[in-house]
């Protein structure tokens, strides 16, 4: 789920053809991904049948921004 939310922190929004390419997961493993944090209302996902974009809600952003601040204040 990372490699998704990390991909998707970096654009307005992609499509699932992109996020396989990038982080290297299948479009049925990307699609499934999105699917979970579309549930969780991180995502926003649409298209017709499949999904054709998906883009970060505000709350994937700041949580995502929140666990990025964090870890980074992990020792080393």
């Amino acid at each position: 789920m990372l490699y998704v939310l990390s991909a998707l922190a970096e654009v307005e929004s992609a499509d699932d053809r992109f996020l396989a390419k990038v982080t290297g997961l299948s479009l049925g493993e990307v699609r499934d991904v999105i699917g979970r944090l579309e549930a969780g209302e991180f995502v926003k996902a649409g298209g017709k049948g499949t999904i054709a974009y998906a883009s970060l809600t505000n709350l994937g952003r700041s949580t995502f921004g929140y666990y990025w601040k964090r870890l980074k204040r992990c020792p080393k």
